[in-house]
């Protein structure tokens, strides 16, 4: 804690304490008295309830655009403007502890980062997280589009999952983002942070099905490592976050493997057609020989084609490829057994 602040909070609380000064614990309990008996907790869970009670949202896909008159996005509308809100009621409240400006707090990085956590910790204590989940995807939804559309070089996935940000999707974007990048009490980003990295596989495996299931002609594999690296973690994470710790913590979780596993597992399902039907199926299973070359996979392909088939067979191809995704490089000869 800076020292001007401190001398500030002691003022406050009257802690003349120099080695055991407890003035910091006062200043957060005071942050959270204010953060459980403000009104505008009470409105939280309301729209919680009103999120939750839309039948239509169990079918809607979070993993593909979403219209402008989307009911999710309404409600997503509502909910950035209430925590811009509480943020501007908290900021209040503190200044008006310190009886001064916020600088002396957010020229404090320490404190700034506990007062963020702390806030996140007690708006998570209502126990509506998971039913706030679907807001927070809806949002994640809408900045991955974003970031599709202003990467288009880039973006592999272009004809199947068509970004469109309207007026009306960027104003939501902008007012999310000055929570997120402007030192704000009330961090947004703080909120979503640990749904950020499950939610982004999931549309990256979604997009992926959608490109690669019966499409066996073409070579993907590299095109989606640069979807990954290029409009993931160069565009969408930054805007995501404003702390390089946490761009390089979330973009250390999307490493290659991730790719690997989920073309991997997009294409499992169909590995017998894909052994069939060569050499029509030579690209896919080139892009499958390097996942192969990545991932500790071999064994379960093995059982994989052989629970493909419930009668004996030979299974013979001749490839003039090098497959090492059939375990060897010209030709490959599996006895698969009752």
């Amino acid at each position: 804690m800076s020292s001007s602040l401190h001398n500030n909070l002691r003022e406050v609380f009257g802690c003349d304490a120099i080695d055991s000064c407890f003035c910091k614990e006062l200043f957060f309990e005071q942050i959270v008295y204010f953060l459980q008996t403000s009104n505008l907790t009470s409105q939280l869970a309301t729209l919680v309830e009103e999120c939750n009670c839309l039948v239509s949202i169990s079918t809607i896909n979070l993993y593909h655009t979403l219209d402008d008159d989307n009911d999710l996005l309404r409600l997503l509308c509502l909910f950035i403007k209430l925590i811009g809100n509480l943020n501007d009621e908290l900021n209040a409240y503190v200044g008006s502890i310190l009886d001064s400006s916020l600088e002396s707090i957010i020229n404090d990085n320490r404190i700034m980062n506990d007062v963020q956590c702390l806030v996140t910790s007690v708006l998570g204590s209502l126990k509506c997280e998971n039913l706030l989940q679907p807001l927070w995807h809806s949002y994640l939804c809408l900045e991955l589009e974003s970031a599709e559309m202003d990467t288009e070089e880039s973006n592999i996935f272009s004809s199947i999952v068509c970004p469109n940000i309207t007026d009306k999707k960027m104003q939501i974007l902008l007012s999310a983002r000055n929570l997120t990048h402007n030192h704000s009490l009330v961090n947004w980003n703080h909120l979503y942070r640990h749904l950020c990295a499950p939610y982004i596989k999931e549309a990256l495996t979604y997009r992926t099905k959608l490109l690669c299931s019966e499409n066996y002609a073409e070579r993907f594999l590299d095109s989606i490592i640069k979807y990954k690296n290029c409009v993931l973690k160069k565009v969408l994470i930054p805007r995501l976050f404003s702390r390089k710790s946490d761009i390089h913590d979330i973009n250390s979780e999307l490493s290659d493997e991730i790719v690997y596993k989920t073309f991997y597992l997009v294409h499992k399902p169909d590995m017998f057609s894909l052994v069939i039907e060569y050499p029509d199926s030579v690209a896919a299973l080139m892009d499958l020989g390097k996942c192969l070359d990545n991932l500790p996979i071999r064994q379960d392909l093995i059982t994989h084609l052989t629970e493909e088939v419930s009668y004996p067979i030979f299974c013979c191809c001749h490839f003039t490829v090098n497959m090492n995704l059939l375990l060897l490089k010209c030709k490959c000869l599996i006895y698969l057994p009752l």
